[in-house]
């Protein structure tokens, strides 16, 4: 570690205890020389929002979440982006037509495929027999 993320990490938690005690102007001031010592320093971010959400200055919290969760994703390629982040057109897409499918059981797919990781080609293949058992039934294939 260097001195100057020593000085960060001593300065944040500063600025944590202050944040605690209720005094937050005091605490912002301290984060942010925190941040100034160490850029890249996530937490710092994040306390520093909350301090200022308490204290009602909701637009300088966003832009300080924001920050974090820039400097926290994962660094991709563009062509990674579009993919890690999906098209939320295409996203709703897909749920139009699981529910039109497959009503609210097609939604439920459709959250547990993008929400909690439940993707790839095994789920879409139990989703298209599904579907086509429908259709069968219905007599529609």
């Amino acid at each position: 570690m260097t001195t100057g993320s020593l000085a960060a990490g001593q300065m944040y938690s500063e600025g944590t205890a202050l944040m605690h005690k209720g005094e937050y102007a005091e605490a912002i001031s301290t984060l942010t020389e925190a941040i100034g010592l160490n850029p890249n320093m996530v937490s710092a971010y994040r306390t520093r929002a909350e301090c200022l959400r308490r204290i009602d200055r909701h637009a300088e919290a966003a832009s300080d979440m924001k920050k974090a969760e820039d400097i926290s994703r994962p660094h991709y390629s563009s062509v990674d982006v579009a993919t890690y982040y999906d098209d939320d057109n295409v996203g709703a897409g897909r749920y139009i037509l699981s529910f039109l499918l497959l009503g609210i059981p097609g939604l439920i797919i459709q959250y547990l495929m993008r929400r909690k990781g439940w993707g790839g080609v095994a789920v879409n293949a139990v989703l298209m027999v599904i579907v086509i058992i429908l259709l069968a039934a219905s007599g529609e294939a």
